[in-house]
């Protein structure tokens, strides 16, 4: 009998570690693992992070963390599986960082990230998946994907998305854009029960999103995250913003030719929020070839990418004929598309859709 840590875990984001007695054996299967540090209820960006290292059969490992722009490495071993361990890391002209790590399973690792001052807790999950042995079926394939804007005028209005492909392998690439168009990627790997760590860094190590996001290849998801962004000198946003929204996922299958990458023959696409005084709505048809013809009041030019679900335009704004251009993602379970507009160092929305609002 050895002391140990076991994780107790609730949906999604919550866990904590008690010290109880538990007997594993003095063996590890190995692997890489990847995961995130951040408190739940509290999200920080200078607080939070991203966590990948790998464990080797005689449980040494070797990793780093990402955390606000910084990529911090290290290495340990542990003693046996069923104890804790302790790595130092030191940070130039700051406090050092301490990462306490135990094995919860031999497909989960558990622990917490502290200064000193603070303490979030840390969890990363075992790649289980190989593309002949073991491929990840359930999670394999192409998606899109957006974050949800913010309604209030102060932060950004404007909807996030991105494009997700993920391997027989597990291994998960997003590109993408957030809702004030910063671009963002990211390369991680899908955990055993089809969790994806998202953490990106942006705004030179100021500001991330992040969140855990399910992912399965025949449903939506919609997960929790939370994007912030410190005060940064710049035209957009410079006193920084702290959103808590949520992360929609839906598979998306190319269409082949001949067929509409969204299923409206004749719709709207709808602007709002940012620099605009009022809602503004234009007409416009899709057909069978994916060509947009504008129907509406306003010079309207835009495309769709059938091969990635993208969409990219421009529409002259009532009133001051200003050009705005616009982009997004489209969601084909729902015949819906969403994106972001930058107008006046603002950014606001654009939802095309088959119904008039």
């Amino acid at each position: 009998m050895k002391t140990g840590l076991l994780k107790i875990t609730f949906p999604f984001f919550f866990s904590f570690i008690v010290s109880v007695a538990v007997d594993t054996p003095a063996q590890s299967s190995g692997g890489n693992f990847t995961g995130l540090f951040f408190q739940p209820d509290a999200v920080e960006n200078d607080r939070s992070g991203y966590v990948a290292l790998k464990l080797t059969p005689q449980a040494s490992f070797s990793g780093y963390l990402l955390l606000a722009g910084k990529r911090l490495p290290f290495a340990s071993s542990f003693e046996s599986v069923s104890s804790s361990t302790e790595v130092s890391i030191p940070r130039a002209g700051t406090t050092p960082l301490t990462v306490v790590l135990s094995l919860a399973n031999e497909d989960s690792l558990q622990g917490y990230v502290t200064d000193g001052s603070w303490t979030v807790p840390l969890t990363a999950e075992r790649l289980v998946w190989d593309k002949k042995s073991a491929p990840a079926s359930d999670h394999a394939g192409q998606y899109t994907t957006s974050i949800d804007k913010s309604t209030d005028v102060a932060k950004p209005n404007g909807y996030g998305y991105g494009t997700v492909t993920v391997d027989g392998g597990g291994t998960v690439k997003l590109i993408g854009a957030l809702g004030d168009g910063t671009k963002v990627t990211q390369i991680t790997t899908v955990s055993k029960t089809g969790l994806w760590p998202l953490y990106v860094s942006s705004y030179g190590g100021k500001g991330s999103a992040l969140g855990w996001i399910p992912l399965n290849n025949d449903t939506n998801a919609i997960a929790p995250v939370v994007w912030t962004k410190e005060s940064v000198v710049g035209p957009l946003y410079p006193d920084g913003f702290k959103i808590s929204t949520r992360l929609f996922c839906s598979p998306y299958h190319p269409p082949t030719p001949g067929n509409r990458v969204m299923q409206v023959s004749e719709g709207y696409v709808v602007l709002e929020g940012g620099p605009l005084t009022a809602t503004f709505v234009n007409e416009l048809s899709l057909s069978p070839q994916n060509k947009v013809t504008n129907l509406g009041d306003y010079k309207l030019s835009m495309r769709f990418v059938p091969k990635t679900g993208l969409f990219i335009g421009t529409i002259n704004e009532p009133g001051t004929g200003t050009k705005l251009k616009f982009s997004g993602i489209v969601f084909q379970t729902d015949d819906l598309a969403v994106g972001t507009f930058i107008a006046r160092s603002r950014s606001g929305s654009v939802v095309i859709a088959g119904d008039e609002p």
